[in-house]
């Protein structure tokens, strides 16, 4: 008997197109994010104060979550598709999660948790500790990852909700609905005043506020969305004018639901009890999801001129880092804060140092760490494009030990800290005052020198 070898098949990658306008909507949403808070750690006694933006911007995550994987993986099926969604959520998330934990262990030991440490950090790597209803769980180390241990529970559901949402949307939905409504009722109006002792252990607000299951409505109605009629391919009947129109309209109802109706609802939520605080989580999670759904669908056509603009190759790559950004931004925010606060307070023009940080950092990330290793684990170095490819390698390799120099010079730094900025803030002084004493000499030179010019002259006459 003779046994032929074959190659086991290539793993058969979506060809989807990216749709480039979402891509650069990312990035206006992690900066929603990493405003927030920025505000509430470094300045907000400069009153820069925009409250609760980034509930807003992660409800828009979580649709556009659900609307993207359904448009690039309608093939999900079977035990080899899952598998195959599985390794790309798993490429995506996991470098970037890794490194941030490791940076936020490195730089921000004050943040560890008290109780349950090693708990926390196998249930932080693994990326459930989300699935946990306690606040000190939930945003345990990197705060912003609640968010992605959320994803993770929907990526688990995902293959299993991928044919309900094409067929049946009105009625999947319909059903998360009622789960979220069940949810915000149960821990809003009866449990925050008569929890049973089994479920003492519970953060009400947490189960509502950052669980996956209220959430899962989001992320369901993103995959619902993508399931209705789209013009993407052939001619559309409507015109591009109509379609501006219907961008600019979307986009103007979510900055008003962002700024005005989200602040206003989480306001009643913290000083109202029972169903009061229900309905205005309910509106929050509604409000967000719809604003969100009109924004994602009328610009994923790209036929309008605001998905013209967002299709610029700049705010496409802006996008593309942002997931490094809103993953290392916490970490930056709380080192900054903890060793350099008051030096920020006297001198509030260094507040732009942390943000250039943010940004630079997230591009640096984005760049060396973050592509790479995504197309280790998927095993295909053509699958993600890359828009700075030209940049040499020697160049890149330079950086790249630059920043390896950097963080391993990081501890060390962080010792010495005090001291730094001790002595950064007395050169300002001193280049304040040289820069004081030199104008005065300066001014008195230059009166002694015209009152001279000006005898000169009327001595001559």
């Amino acid at each position: 008997m003779t046994i032929t070898l074959t190659k086991a098949p290539p793993v058969v990658q979506s060809t989807r197109p990216h749709i480039r306008p979402l891509t650069s909507l990312r990035f206006f949403a992690a900066l929603l994010v990493v405003w927030e808070h920025f505000q509430g750690c470094l300045c907000s006694q400069l009153g820069l104060d925009i409250t609760y933006t980034s509930v807003a911007a992660v409800h828009f995550f979580f649709v556009l979550s659900g609307y993207v994987l359904t448009y690039m993986h309608r093939d999900c099926s079977g035990l080899e598709g899952t598998l195959r969604f599985w390794k790309a959520r798993l490429a995506r998330l996991y470098p970037m999660h890794l490194l941030a934990l490791a940076a936020f262990l490195l730089l921000v030991p004050e943040m560890f948790p008290k109780t349950d440490f090693a708990l926390m950090l196998a249930a932080n790597i693994f990326l459930i500790h989300d699935w946990v209803p306690i606040s000190s769980w939930a945003l345990c180390f990197n705060g912003p990852t609640w968010s992605l241990s959320a994803e993770c529970f929907f990526y688990l559901l995902f293959p299993l909700m991928l044919l309900p949402t094409q067929k049946k949307a009105w009625l999947t939905l319909s059903l998360s609905a009622l789960l979220t409504m069940a949810i915000a009722y149960l821990y809003y109006s009866l449990a925050w005043h008569h929890t049973p002792s089994f479920l003492s252990w519970i953060t009400p607000g947490t189960l509502v506020a950052n669980s996956p299951l209220p959430n899962l409505f989001l992320f369901v109605l993103g995959m619902s969305l993508a399931g209705l009629p789209s013009f993407r391919n052939g001619e559309s009947k409507i015109a591009s004018h109509k379609w501006t129109f219907m961008e600019v309209t979307s986009l103007v109802f979510l900055t008003a639901v962002i700024f005005v109706l989200t602040p206003t609802c989480w306001y009643v939520l913290q000083k109202q009890t029972g169903l009061t605080q229900a309905l205005a989580f309910l509106e929050v999670l509604f409000g967000d999801g719809l604003a969100a759904a009109m924004l994602i669908y009328t610009c994923s056509h790209e036929r309008g001129m605001l998905s013209g603009l967002l299709s610029r190759p700049a705010l496409v790559l802006l996008g593309e880092m942002s997931f490094a950004m809103f993953m290392l931004h916490d970490v930056i925010i709380l080192w900054v804060g903890f060793h350099f606060y008051k030096y920020l307070l006297a001198y509030p023009i260094l507040y732009l140092v942390p943000l250039i940080t943010i940004f630079t950092t997230a591009y640096l990330a984005f760049r060396l760490f973050e592509t790479p290793m995504r197309r280790l684990v998927v095993g295909s170095p053509h699958q993600f494009s890359n828009p700075l490819q030209s940049i040499p390698l020697k160049i890149n390799s330079a950086v790249l030990l630059m920043c390896i120099a950097i963080f391993l010079s990081t501890p060390a730094l962080a010792d010495n800290s005090t001291k730094i900025a001790e002595t950064t803030g007395r050169l300002l002084a001193t280049s304040n005052n040289f820069v004081k004493d030199n104008y005065k000499l300066a001014k008195s030179g230059c009166k002694s020198l015209i009152k001279g010019i000006a005898r000169e002259r009327t001595s001559s006459n």
